[in-house]
């Protein structure tokens, strides 16, 4: 195994200080949950973040589906009105 020889700091600057002046700013953005469903179904299952997000809108679909209650007109049959929820 070949060492590297460490190179001597010549100055305070070489401490491991980072200049502020030279980061890259992040741009931050918000999105509508919306985007973020869509951002989510069109990524990589793969990654940690996108299966997660893919798990929640599924429960969320689901629960949503799983609480309508649909009150339909006895002599048209027509559909009155639609809650969610209980």
């Amino acid at each position: 195994m070949v060492e590297m020889p460490s190179k001597p700091r010549k100055n305070k600057d070489e401490i491991g200080f980072v200049d502020v002046s030279k980061t890259k700013s992040i741009i931050d953005y918000e999105l509508s949950r919306y985007a973020c469903y869509l951002v989510v179904q069109n990524g990589d299952p793969r990654k940690e973040v996108i299966a997660f997000g893919q798990t929640y809108f599924a429960r969320v679909f689901r629960d949503a589906v799983n609480n309508v209650t649909v009150i339909t007109d006895s002599s048209s049959g027509r559909v009155v009105t639609a809650r969610y929820g209980s």
